[in-house]
C-alpha cells in the first residue's frame, strides 16, 4: 500500500494536470487568433490542439483512477476530454468547408471549452482538500495510458503535416 505521502503526491499530479490543461487551452486559443490574423498555420494551431487533447486526457485518467473519488472532476474531465474531441471535428470541418457557420461553432466551442477548463482548475483545487482514502487508484498508469495514445496523434500529425 502506498505512503500517506505517496497518494497524497498522485493527488497532487492530476491537479497539476487540471492545472497545467487550463494554460494549454488558453495558449491554444491565442494560438487560434494568431491564425486568424495570419501569424501562425494551421499545422501549428492543430499540433497546439493535440497537445490540449494530452493534457485534458491525461487530466480525466488522474481524476478517474485517483482516490478520493471526487465526482464534479471526474465529469469535467470527461467532458472536458470530449468536448476538445468535438473541437477537433469542428476544426477540420472548418478547414473543408470554410463556411462561417462552422467557423463559429468552432470559435464558441473554444470558450465553451475554456470554461470547462477554468472551472476543472477550480475544482482540483477542491479535490485536492479532500481527506485520503486507504486505497489509491492506478493513476501512472492511466495518465501513462492517455498520454501514449495521445502522443501517437502528435507523431502522426508530424508524419503528415498539412499545408
Amino acid at each position: 500500500m502506498p505512503t500517506t505521502s505517496r497518494r497524497r503526491s498522485l493527488l497532487r499530479l492530476g491537479v497539476l494536470l487540471f492545472y497545467l490543461t487550463a494554460a494549454m487551452v488558453f495558449a491554444q486559443l491565442l494560438v487560434g487568433g494568431a491564425l486568424v490574423f495570419g501569424f501562425v498555420s494551421t499545422t501549428t494551431h492543430i499540433r497546439t490542439g493535440l497537445f490540449t487533447l494530452g493534457f485534458a486526457a491525461c487530466a480525466a485518467a488522474a481524476a478517474l483512477a485517483s482516490k478520493p473519488s471526487y465526482r464534479p472532476i471526474k465529469a469535467v474531465g470527461l467532458l472536458l476530454t470530449s468536448m476538445v474531441i468535438v473541437q477537433g471535428i469542428l476544426g477540420l470541418a472548418v478547414l473543408a468547408t470554410g463556411s462561417p457557420a462552422v467557423t463559429l461553432l468552432h470559435f464558441t466551442s473554444a470558450l465553451l471549452i475554456y470554461g470547462f477548463a477554468v472551472s476543472g482548475a477550480f475544482l482540483a483545487r477542491r479535490w485536492s482538500t479532500i481527506p485520503l482514502t486507504e486505497k489509491q487508484g492506478p493513476v501512472i498508469p492511466a495518465v501513462l495510458v492517455a498520454f501514449v495514445l495521445v502522443a501517437t496523434l502528435v507523431v502522426i500529425t508530424y508524419a503528415f503535416p498539412h499545408k
